[in-house]
């Protein structure tokens, strides 16, 4: 099991790491992002094949010298992978005539094999952390001893709490990675509005932040005391979730904009700086005393950001919509409007 655990940590990250490219070269990596992709029967991939957010084929006689990656996708494999196959959020159904070289692992979905294929790793299906088991009873206090003695320890309890603790800090980042990816890669317009927001309109996202994370519990309490409207209360605690994670990746692709920037002095990809933005932000927030503190400045400050630009809605410096009024909309004239 902690092989399965590395083997999908270091899929994820080197996949995050990987640069994000539409091509289709035999010769290198192929990368197909919100899209099915099929390898025909004799094409060969002379690399690694990632794909997020489709499904994918490998025909009867296609190869891939190398890895097969899928995020929320299923793979349907006839050919012939020569590394491992790696899917999170998706199926993997082997064909007779396939041949897999490397580990078969399906992160979140099912595994199925024909007879005849020929798998030469282990397989794994499921979700590689399992739930906290029940706590156990007491033990009884051990019986007096006569001499010398020691005191009963349980040696090696503190370290596997600790190493649990951070597998799961661990996947949290991923995740939250991971998500950070699919964001920029489809609502790219409007984190960018949310970031300028951050950095352009501190004042204004600042008190936005303070105010919103006062008024949200004491709204969402209000309405809660009404049995009826206790799912607008849900509804209110929802929208405030998404606004905060939002924010966190909106942060996020600031400071990894920033640090890639100074670092390589070159125009970054959006999706590598969400990534080492988040990463960073994490870690951070790890310091002790001082990373508390952090995140919540970095919470409110981008909350703020996310309701004063609408969501991403609109730009940091763009007024904000006007409300006609009544008279207005009696004076309104369509035909002016070709004018």
């Amino acid at each position: 099991m902690k092989k399965v655990r590395l083997a999908l940590l270091l899929t994820i990250l080197l996949a995050l790491l990987a640069t994000p490219v539409f091509a289709d070269d035999p010769d290198g990596d192929v990368v197909i992002w919100g899209d099915n992709y099929t390898l025909k029967s004799g094409q060969t991939i002379n690399g690694n094949l990632l794909v997020y957010g489709g499904n994918v084929k490998l025909e009867d006689d296609s190869e891939v010298d190398g890895d097969v990656t899928l995020f929320g996708g299923n793979l349907n494999v006839a050919g012939t992978v020569d590394g491992d196959i790696t899917v999170l959020g998706g199926n993997v159904d082997i064909m007779s005539s396939a041949t897999v070289r490397g580990n078969v692992h399906a992160f979140g979905g099912k595994v199925t094999r024909e007879e005849g294929a020929d798998v030469r790793g282990e397989e794994f299906e499921g979700f590689p952390f399992q739930p906290p088991k029940p706590p156990e009873p007491p033990k009884p206090p051990m019986p007096p001893q006569i001499g010398h003695t020691r005191p009963y320890r349980q040696w090696g309890t503190g370290l596997v709490r600790r190493v649990s603790d951070m597998f799961r800090s661990i996947f949290g980042m991923v995740i939250m990675i991971v998500l950070g990816i699919l964001v920029v890669v489809f609502i790219p317009h409007h984190t960018d509005n949310v970031a300028e927001t951050i950095i352009k309109a501190p004042l204004q996202s600042s008190v936005t932040g303070v105010i919103a994370g006062f008024a949200v519990p004491v709204v969402a309490l209000v309405l809660a005391i009404t049995i009826c409207l206790i799912p607008v209360a849900a509804l209110v605690l929802l929208i405030a979730g998404v606004a905060l994670l939002f924010g966190w990746i909106a942060a996020g692709l600031l400071l990894g904009v920033k640090v890639v920037r100074a670092v390589t002095n070159q125009e970054p990809n959006p999706v590598a700086a969400v990534a080492v933005g988040i990463l960073l932000l994490s870690l951070l927030s790890f310091i002790p005393c001082l990373g508390t503190l952090l995140t919540a400045v970095v919470l409110t400050w981008s909350m703020g950001a996310v309701a004063y630009s609408f969501f991403g809605t609109r730009a940091y410096n763009e007024p904000p919509p006007k409300i006609l009024s009544a008279s207005d909309k009696k004076e309104y004239d369509p035909r002016m409007d070709t004018l």
